[in-house]
């Protein structure tokens, strides 16, 4: 069971949740969409002025590093237009990763 709910989204301090080798959704923390373990990792970029903060532990080709992508607000974008672009983006930054061991 997808640990996703579909059709929520707000663009304040969100995460893009990578699940199993596919896109799940961009989801929160805070509203129990979040799914330890799951993420796609972007590095030290800035995603359309999107800041990225790193704070999880997720496993990279066999190397435990500490990394992971928080979504701090834009207020001049709105959910579709984040959507979109995330969607551009990600199909060229996916970097294939495993769950984070607990």
């Amino acid at each position: 069971m997808s640990p996703c709910t579909e059709g929520i989204f707000n663009p304040i301090n969100w995460f893009i949740i990578y699940e199993r080798g596919e896109l799940c959704i961009i989801g929160e923390l805070r509203s129990g969409c979040m799914e330890p373990g799951w993420f796609l990792l972007l590095l030290d970029r800035l995603v359309f002025s999107v800041p990225i903060a790193a704070i999880e532990t997720i496993e990279i080709a066999g190397e435990t590093k500490q990394y992971t992508m928080l979504i701090i607000r834009d207020e001049e974008k709105d959910p579709e237009w984040l959507e979109d672009k995330f969607s551009m983006i990600l199909s060229g930054y996916i970097i294939h990763i495993s769950k984070t061991p607990r």
